[in-house]
């Protein structure tokens, strides 16, 4: 069968089986958009994904099912990479820490929001490290973090912009007010 053309496919709290929708990625290299929030994923689906290599945005927010090998083909194929929502994923810290295993200078916002026990400060130093035009990054919900992820974020994100860190409890005030002065 011939590919889809399409370069935007929204697909967020869809009901179509896992099976179907890796099959509709398999044959729609063009996308570089993916809209798949709250679904329940596969390690095929997500290989038919880092097919995609136009891919310039990916929300796999809440999603079911993201396991590490795959989600670390998609950000070591898709080049074009320039924002990823795995908010509320429930993906393990050293899945995290694998994630960027090479430099992506392609990627401007990063969401990992809701990583309560498993986003750690060593996990955004480490993703963050080949992340060098990193602008906007969204730890909110990420209970394990500690002062160290500001001075990660002042070291490996010069270009950072916007942070977001609600509910980030463990940085109290007198840190942020540092971070913010140097």
């Amino acid at each position: 069968s011939s590919g889809i053309n399409a370069e935007y496919g929204d697909f967020g709290l869809s009901t179509m089986s896992t099976h179907l929708m890796t099959r509709l990625l398999e044959i729609s290299p063009n996308l570089r958009k993916v809209n798949l929030e709250a679904m329940n994923l596969s390690p095929a689906l997500l290989r038919a994904l880092s097919g995609c290599r136009n891919l310039e945005i990916l929300n796999l927010a809440m999603c079911n099912g993201v396991s590490a090998d795959p989600l670390v083909a998609i950000t070591k194929n898709c080049l074009n990479l320039v924002e990823l929502n795995l908010a509320w994923c429930k993906i393990s810290t050293k899945t995290f820490s694998r994630l960027f295993p090479k430099r992506c200078e392609s990627m401007k916002k990063l969401n990992v929001s809701g990583g309560r026990e498993t986003v750690t400060s060593d996990v955004i130093r480490t993703m963050t490290a080949n992340l060098p035009f990193l602008d906007t990054i969204d730890i909110s919900d990420c209970f394990k973090l500690d002062r160290d992820v500001l001075t990660a974020l002042q070291e490996n994100c010069p270009c950072l912009m916007e942070l977001s860190c609600s509910r980030v409890y463990p940085l109290s005030s007198e840190d942020m007010i540092m971070w913010a002065g140097n």
